[in-house]
């Protein structure tokens, strides 16, 4: 699989907060799959509250329990 141009993106440059498309592909069966970069906060000068990081957690845990569960694996 080919890095993902964010491997290649100044970092440095991008502003915060920010959603960015950061590669696009299909599958072999044509499915599309859209990678995203998220940036919450501007590194080394800010620092995401602990409620934000138990909210993804949390968002987090909720998908990997409703799509990744199932053939002999259970995430609990």
């Amino acid at each position: 699989m080919p890095l993902l141009d964010s491997f290649t993106v100044d970092h440095t440059r991008m502003e915060a907060p920010a959603v960015r498309v950061a590669k696009t592909m299909n599958t072999p069966h044509g499915d599309a799959i859209t990678v995203f970069d998220l940036r919450f906060c501007v590194p080394n000068k800010e620092v995401m509250p602990e409620r934000g990081i138990h909210t993804l957690e949390h968002l987090f845990a909720g998908f990997m329990r409703n799509h990744l569960n199932g053939n002999g694996v259970e995430i609990i």
